[in-house]
């Protein structure tokens, strides 16, 4: 009964809430890979608005011209907001890590601080297992209950529609190259 108990508070203490979605695809990791993360124009088709969160407009690398460990990744969004991420790791083509650099905008200021990621492409039997998961450091516990409604109304459907639109763009650019080389 204790550990009930415990489990049902624990909220009351959390700074951090996590969150991942996972996707499969027939396709290969090399080809996801490229496609999620370094592909910077697909993070404005993929990441939409939804619901109080902003989408992406647009992404850019702020040093150099290639997005590698240590670059700066700059992420304006649709409410005008922009987000620096700092890549900390990339193991093509299996995974990429980053980490927020500067804060989010008001009104997500007052429930979260910064947040990290990690997108992985696990090979399978018929495919490739996608995952963006992420942890958000919060303000305060007291924002843990309204940030998880917000994580299972909103961010969830956020980041399976990217992943979605990563499997999609694939498998279309996939058919429409063995379409090609067919005739």
């Amino acid at each position: 009964m204790v550990a009930f108990h415990q489990a049902r508070l624990e909220w009351l203490t959390a700074m951090d809430m996590h969150v991942a979605v996972t996707v499969g695809c027939v396709a290969p990791p090399e080809d996801l890979f490229r496609h999620a993360v370094t592909d910077l124009e697909t993070l404005p088709r993929g990441v939409r608005r939804c619901g109080p969160l902003p989408g992406v407009a647009r992404a850019e690398i702020l040093e150099g011209d290639a997005l590698r460990t240590g670059v700066v990744r700059r992420v304006h969004l649709t409410d005008g907001s922009v987000l620096n991420e700092g890549i900390v790791e990339i193991a093509a083509p299996s995974s990429m890590s980053y980490r927020q650099l500067t804060p989010y905008r008001f009104p997500l200021s007052l429930l979260a601080k910064s947040a990290r990621g990690r997108y992985t492409f696990t090979p399978t039997g018929s495919g490739t297992r996608m995952t963006w998961e992420a942890t958000i450091q919060l303000t305060s516990p007291l924002a843990y209950p309204l940030m998880a409604c917000v994580r299972g109304l909103f961010l969830r459907r956020m980041m399976t529609g990217f992943l979605e639109c990563v499997r999609d763009d694939v498998v279309r650019a996939q058919s429409n190259r063995d379409g090609s080389t067919a005739s």
